[in-house]
């Protein structure tokens, strides 16, 4: 498991998760005298982290397990074709 994944996703969480444990009500807590709460944009950023790093994960993952989508790395190395590789014929 890749640790730049996880680790953003974690800390959005756990931050929630502290928030509503903690005596009080932290979550409803208006900012700057508007409609936004506290919990609303704790739970957006949750989602933009999510959003962001399962893009950065499909990218990342179209890039090592997809030979022949870009350009081989060094200049003599040749891209193999997928029947070659173990892909299905």
């Amino acid at each position: 498991m890749d640790l730049a994944f996880l680790v953003p996703n974690a800390l959005c969480f756990g931050t929630a998760v502290t928030l509503i444990a903690l005596p009080g009500d932290l979550l409803a807590t208006r900012l700057f005298s508007t409609d936004m709460t506290v919990g609303l944009s704790l739970y957006l950023l949750q989602a933009v982290a999510l959003l962001a790093t399962a893009h950065r994960f499909d990218r990342r993952s179209a890039r090592l397990l997809d030979p022949l989508q870009h350009e081989p790395a060094e200049a003599n190395a040749t891209a193999m074709p997928v029947q070659q590789i173990g892909g299905f014929r």
